[in-house]
C-alpha cells in the first residue's frame, strides 16, 4: 500500500499537534513540580527556625513552672498564718465558743515565723515572671505581696498596741482579717488563670 505525500502530511499533523488538554496537562505538571520544590524549600528553611522555637517554648514553660511552684510556696505559708491568726480571733471574739486545741500556740508562732522567709520566695517567683515576659502572672503575684503586707501590719499593730484585746476587739480584727483572706484568695485564683492563658500564648508561638 503506497501513501501520498499528503496523507504523511496529515499524519504528522495529527502526531506534533496538541489541543488544550495537552496544554493543561503540561501546566499542571508543571505546577505540581514548582509547588513541590517551594514546599521542599519551606520545610529546608522552617524546620531550623522550629527547632529553636521549641525550644525556648520549652525553656520559658520551666521558669513559668519555677515561678508558679515559687509562688504557690509563699501563698501556702501565707495562707496558713493568716488561717491562723483568723482562727484565734474568732475563738477569742466568742466566749461561748470551745477553747483552742492543746499545742495551737506553738502552730500559730511556728506559721508567724515562716512568713517572713517567704517572701524570697515571692520574689524570686516576680524576677522569673518578668524575666520571659510574664507581665500579667506578674502582676498577681506583686499584688499578693502587697496584701500580705498589709494583713501582717495589720496584725502585729493589734498584737503590739497597748489596749487589752477584748471580745469586740477580737471580732473587729477577726473581720477585717478575714476580708484580706478573700481578696488573697481572689488574686489566686486570677495568678492560676494568668500563668494558664500565658502558656497558651507562648505555645501559639512555635
Amino acid at each position: 500500500m503506497e501513501i501520498t505525500f499528503d496523507q504523511i502530511k496529515e499524519l504528522t499533523e495529527i502526531v506534533t499537534s496538541k489541543d488544550w488538554v495537552d496544554y493543561v496537562t503540561s501546566i499542571g505538571s508543571l505546577i505540581s513540580s514548582v509547588a513541590i520544590i517551594l514546599l521542599t524549600c519551606y520545610i529546608f528553611f522552617k524546620t531550623p527556625n522550629q527547632t529553636a522555637r521549641s525550644k525556648v517554648y520549652e525553656k520559658e514553660v520551666d521558669l513559668l513552672y519555677k515561678a508558679f511552684d515559687c509562688f504557690c510556696l509563699f501563698s501556702d505559708a501565707v495562707g496558713l498564718y493568716a488561717s491562723n491568726k483568723h482562727r484565734k480571733y474568732t475563738t477569742l471574739s466568742d466566749p461561748g465558743s470551745k477553747p483552742l486545741e492543746e499545742g495551737f500556740s506553738d502552730k500559730e508562732k511556728q506559721s508567724s515565723e515562716k512568713v517572713y522567709p517567704a517572701f524570697e520566695k515571692q520574689n524570686m517567683a516576680s524576677s522569673l515572671l518578668q524575666s520571659i515576659g510574664a507581665f500579667e502572672p506578674k502582676k498577681c503575684v506583686d499584688s499578693y505581696k502587697e496584701k500580705t503586707v498589709e494583713l501582717r501590719k495589720l496584725i502585729i499593730d493589734f498584737e503590739t498596741s497597748d489596749e487589752s484585746p477584748n471580745t469586740e476587739k477580737c471580732k473587729e480584727i477577726s473581720g477585717k482579717i478575714e476580708k484580706i483572706r478573700n481578696e488573697l484568695d481572689t488574686i489566686k485564683d486570677s495568678f492560676f488563670n494568668k500563668i494558664r492563658d500565658f502558656k497558651d500564648e507562648i505555645k501559639k508561638q512555635i
